[in-house]
């Protein structure tokens, strides 16, 4: 049987091990995921001055991330032009999880008439993406 300092120390152990939960801003109003590749890209959408607003992250399941993770943007309402890579952030094998730029708390616009993916590149090579928000 644990006690509770024990039960705390192995919490904090494997948070050390093995990394925290993929933490979403507190606001968020839509979390959108892409898999693929042992591979996860997330992007999370809140409110922020009344226009929705997002930061992405990459998760590799299997390994260190020795990738990037970026948003695309738009104003094309078809989705077949954009900008990007934005906000583009690399790993170096350091790290399970890694976020855009900025991450929550410097946002990509994503308010009326824009619209926003997270890519990343995937285990093995490949690239994931949300769907367009």
């Amino acid at each position: 049987m644990l006690r509770a300092g024990g039960a705390l120390a192995m919490v904090v152990w494997l948070l050390a091990a093995f990394g925290a939960p993929a933490a979403a801003s507190p606001t968020d109003r839509i979390t959108l995921y892409g898999r693929g590749g042992y591979s996860t890209v997330v992007m999370h959408v809140f409110t922020l001055s009344g226009h929705d607003h997002t930061w992405g992250e990459l998760t590799w399941s299997a390994d260190w991330v020795s990738g990037c993770v970026w948003e695309d943007q738009t104003t094309d309402a078809t989705q077949r032009t954009w900008n990007g890579p934005l906000r583009r952030t690399c790993g170096n094998g350091s790290t399970t999880r890694q976020a855009t730029d900025g991450g929550y708390g410097s946002p990509l616009y994503d308010g009326p008439g824009y619209w926003v993916r997270v890519c990343g590149d995937a285990m093995g090579g490949g690239i994931i993406c949300t769907a367009w928000n």
